[in-house]
């Protein structure tokens, strides 16, 4: 019996390899990124992702286990438009893995993809604050962005597949646009069945809810701050919340890292509530571990907090 057993096991590993051939290794910097890596490649692929959702991607070292990590990697994807420019280009160095330096199939830069948010004007420099050349590097909290960003990374594994894993990573990819497209739509009706036709006019700390707000129609007030990725004054927080106030902001949103005091103070100014969210998917929390997860959870907590403002007909 345990011969038998072993002979079905063995079977099924070859049987296995010769469908699935080599399994392509990735290594993702969020797990947002992370998740449409592995909706993409299914059984094809072995995603790791470095980060888990609760970290300023802005502000993280080049650690260690980041660097042996995409050591490994055959394909190493990352958010980009300069998000973790103070840290991935150190562990793609430190690596000395040729298949993920610039220019090669295996460096995934899935913002190059982004047609993206509050690009600057001008030339920048430091009195800017935390300004990226590029634009606003926040599109993962938008399903149709992420849908975009799923067409670049598909480009790149398929470079790294043999021909039937590439036709299995087509139908995933079309499935996996369908599915967000799906979601997108199904939430957007939610939201004009609680406020109509007019959603409300939002504030947010820092821009990381920017492309959420504009792909489903939110109104933008503006951020709490004032330079970006610096803690602005009391002063200040008083007379953006005075304004605020006037133009009738119905809540403000920030991230959990976010400065907790001048968000509160900022939103008792302004009597309005504010919402601390997570922007980005948490694989260690059940509710939001996953992009169309967290969209829900967003979409449902904006809800709770703020009244119904359509009145349906008799």
């Amino acid at each position: 019996m345990r011969k038998l057993s072993l002979w079905l096991l063995l079977t099924s590993l070859i049987v296995t390899s010769s469908l699935y051939g080599k399994v392509l290794n990735v290594v993702a910097t969020t797990p947002d990124i992370a998740w449409v890596a592995s909706e993409l490649l299914q059984k094809d692929g072995s995603v790791t992702t470095l980060l888990n959702g609760y970290e300023d991607a802005h502000a993280v070292d080049a650690v260690p286990s980041f660097i042996l990590a995409a050591s490994k990697a055959d394909v190493f994807c990352f958010v980009g438009v300069s998000l973790e420019v103070g840290w991935v280009p150190k562990v793609i160095e430190k690596t000395a893995n040729q298949k993920i330096q610039f220019g090669r199939d295996g460096y995934c830069d899935v913002g190059a993809s982004i047609e993206t948010l509050e690009k600057p004007k001008g030339p920048i420099d430091r009195s800017m604050g935390d300004v990226h050349p590029e634009g606003n590097p926040h599109y993962y909290a938008s399903l149709p962005d992420l849908s975009k960003a799923a067409e670049k990374m598909a480009i790149h594994f398929a470079a790294n597949l043999d021909e039937a894993g590439m036709v299995r990573m087509q139908g995933n990819l079309e499935r996996l646009k369908k599915r967000l497209q799906t979601k997108h739509v199904e939430l957007k009706a939610k939201l004009l069945e609680h406020f109509g036709d007019q959603l409300p006019t939002l504030a947010q700390y820092h821009g990381n809810f920017t492309y959420f707000f504009k792909s489903y129609g939110f109104k933008l007030f503006g951020n709490v701050e004032e330079t970006p990725g610096v803690a602005p004054s009391a002063g200040a927080v008083a007379l953006k919340a005075m304004d605020a106030k006037k133009a009738k902001v119905s809540a403000v949103l920030a991230v959990p890292f976010n400065s907790r005091s001048v968000v509160e103070k900022f939103a008792k100014i302004a009597k309005i509530p504010a919402i601390i969210h997570s922007d980005m998917a948490q694989p260690g929390r059940e509710s939001i571990k996953t992009p169309l997860l967290l969209q829900q959870s967003l979409v449902d907590t904006i809800i709770d907090k703020l009244p119904r403002t359509h009145k349906a007909h008799p």
